[in-house]
């Protein structure tokens, strides 16, 4: 069985995370979240709406290098073991 997880890495000074979600959609709103902590309207103009102008956006801006303001997502397909009937399903 193939499973398809989007995975999330944030970097902060006190260490990085990693997120896992089952959708992309999902992957994209914590980049969203992490991303608005960062970015200066008064600087930068009005936040990005969506992932995609988000991504477009930090580049315009240079915002890559920082320690702490950048992400990765990523794509990833795991693959499990198909799944034994329980007693009660046989």
């Amino acid at each position: 069985m193939k499973a398809t997880v989007y995975v999330v890495v944030t970097y902060h000074r006190y260490g990085d995370e990693v997120h896992a979600f089952g959708a992309r959609r999902e992957a994209e709103v914590c980049v969203l979240e992490y991303a608005r902590e960062f970015w200066d309207p008064g600087e930068l103009g009005r936040f990005p709406r969506s992932y995609t102008r988000l991504y477009d956006a930090w580049n315009e801006h240079g915002l890559w290098g920082s320690v702490e303001s950048r992400w990765e997502l990523e794509q990833r397909d795991v693959y499990l073991p198909d799944p034994t009937p329980s007693a009660a399903q046989r």
